[in-house]
């Protein structure tokens, strides 16, 4: 039987799994970087600055990707067990409890109907630049915490143990990855503070060896230079 991964960020599991509609918080603010120019928090701006798919393609040498339909949110994790469910996925509520607008866009890549690649980017916008310092360097700060730690996911009857290893966990950025029981599907999690915002990126693939979550970060900072 061919092995299918259970991923979270796929359509319906977007719209169920890590994922049930939270409304943004308007928050309040650190210094502004000359690189980065701040964004409004208003959700219809948040589209243009996140990676299309021509840029996933672009970034991962993917041939083709299927757009999964984005959140215009962050997500829940009501259906996650563990110490450390924000740990789970891109841009969680409870890594960033009040924000302005946010947005999570992923992509996915099958073979013969089989999941290879699950990649997002999502941007986490706040008031101004001091609210989204405290704010991530609170995240940091939990996420420390995380190494090692185990957790369950539920999607529908299905559920999924996985574990989580930190890779670095600091007021520059946090970098873990998300590795699943019994399976060689994993996923590599990047996020950084940017002047009034949090960008981050994920890349979940079946080997382990492949890995193009620094070539995404790299292509996402560059356009949100623009």
């Amino acid at each position: 039987m061919r092995w299918a991964p259970m991923v979270l960020l796929s359509a319906a599991v977007l719209l169920t799994s890590c994922t049930q509609a939270i409304t943004g918080d308007a928050a309040a603010p650190a210094k502004p970087d000359k690189l980065y120019p701040m964004l409004p928090p208003r959700q219809a701006d948040l589209e243009d600055h996140l990676l299309s798919a021509p840029d996933v393609r672009a970034a991962t040498g993917l041939p083709a990707v299927k757009t999964i339909p984005a959140v215009e949110t962050v997500l829940s994790t009501a259906n996650t067990v563990s110490d450390c469910a924000y740990g789970y996925s891109l841009a969680t509520r409870q890594q960033y409890l009040s924000f302005g607008a946010a947005r999570i866009q992923a992509y996915s890549q099958s073979v013969e109907k089989v999941r290879k690649h699950t990649v997002g980017t999502a941007l986490i916008v706040f008031e101004n630049a001091n609210s989204a310092s405290q704010q991530f360097e609170q995240f940091a700060q939990r996420m420390s915490r995380c190494d090692g730690v185990r957790g369950v996911t539920s999607v529908g009857a299905a559920k999924e143990s996985w574990s989580l290893k930190i890779l670095h966990s600091g007021q520059d950025e946090v970098n873990w990855t998300r590795n699943t029981d019994n399976s060689p599907w994993s996923c590599r999690l990047v996020a950084r503070q940017r002047a009034n915002y949090v960008a981050s990126v994920m890349f979940c693939r079946v080997d382990p060896q492949e890995d193009k979550t620094d070539a995404m970060l790299t292509l996402l900072l560059d356009k949100l230079t623009h």
